[in-house]
């Protein structure tokens, strides 16, 4: 069995895992607005539980990305981006078969 090493990275995979990412993070950062309408009538959450939501979610995001930049710095920041890319993929995956 082959493995496929890469020793420097080229400058097109770079650009591509960039793009990769930042898509990933674009999606992240919308993903809340159009679940908001239907959490307020499903929960009867007001319009002040609402904003406490939208704070948890920026809260936990952002304790994430710190306890992320952390661990890549012990673990290697190529290894920690690519588990997280798999796991938002996986994540994603896992939301869009749950259906509502």
């Amino acid at each position: 069995m082959r493995v496929l090493v890469i020793t420097k990275p080229t400058p097109w995979f770079v650009l591509g895992a960039m793009v990769t990412a930042q898509l990933m993070v674009a999606v992240d950062a919308t993903i809340l607005a159009p679940a908001i309408p239907g959490m307020a009538s499903d929960l009867h959450l007001s319009p002040g539980a609402l904003a406490w939501v939208m704070a948890g979610y920026v809260l936990a995001g952002g304790s994430l990305m710190i306890a992320g930049g952390r661990i890549a710095q012990a673990a290697g920041y190529a290894r920690v981006m690519s588990l997280g890319l798999i796991l938002f993929g996986v994540a994603s995956a896992v939301g869009v078969a749950a259906g509502c």
